[in-house]
């Protein structure tokens, strides 16, 4: 058999034509869609990191921001340096608003809608702790997909040298041990490959997301519920 560095200079030397070996039935379909998958996992944490983040940056922050600077150094307005997002932000301007007039629906409503606004904040907190989580699966995956894609390379040169061997017409023996090996191998990768696109991998993942996502959206509605 083969060692990596010797095969590795083979194969660049003498091509091998597949025709006495096989991968399991719809493996080269699987391994095709695994491999599209698995490079979008970095795409798939980026826009997680996205969702943690959106209500803080970007310009119309800048602006809002600018503005209340601007309205705290004439009217003392209390708007945190820290915690700083847009829930947060909507918050004190319906503070803002309940405390600088005498109409008492303005007062009411601004008032309201302070609560429902640092409510909110709270659940985007809570959204952003379960993304984490996530993040933290997205990453368990990616090292799992290291471990598969060793697992294919490992069927892939089986495969090479079972063929090479049967059609050197090897003994027996050793084209026995190589097919036991390269069967044993190429079913292991399947079955990682399916896993990590299944409801443990990928698949469970999104779920994931979407039901958090979910969850905030709920839980913002109801804190909104009372602004009438």
């Amino acid at each position: 058999m083969l060692n990596e560095a010797t095969r590795y200079i083979t194969r660049k030397i003498k091509s091998i034509e597949y025709i006495n070996t096989r991968y399991p039935q719809d493996y080269e379909a699987i391994n095709a869609e695994y491999r599209r998958l698995r490079n979008g996992i970095k795409l798939f944490s980026a826009s997680i990191s996205s969702l943690e983040s959106y209500e803080v940056g970007g310009s119309i922050m800048k602006n809002f921001s600018e503005a209340a600077e601007k309205i705290s150094d004439t009217l003392k307005i209390n708007m945190p340096k820290d915690g700083n997002n847009l829930y947060i932000q909507s918050a004190k301007v319906g503070e803002y608003l309940a405390n600088t007039t005498h109409n008492s629906s303005i007062k009411n409503l601004g008032n309201s809608y302070a609560l429902a606004y640092e409510e909110i904040s709270k659940c985007k907190k809570k959204f952003n702790g379960d993304l984490k989580t996530i993040q933290g699966s997205l990453k368990v995956l990616k090292d799992t997909s290291k471990s598969i894609d060793s697992t294919r390379k490992r069927a892939e040169d089986l495969r090479y040298d079972l063929e090479e061997k049967i059609q050197n017409e090897g003994s027996k023996e050793d084209i026995d041990k190589l097919q036991a090996e390269f069967d044993s191998k190429s079913e292991e990768a399947l079955r990682g490959m399916k896993s990590l696109m299944g409801d443990i991998g990928l698949a469970g993942i999104l779920k994931k997301v979407a039901a958090s996502h979910r969850e905030f959206f709920e839980s913002s509605r109801k804190a909104l519920e009372n602004i009438k």
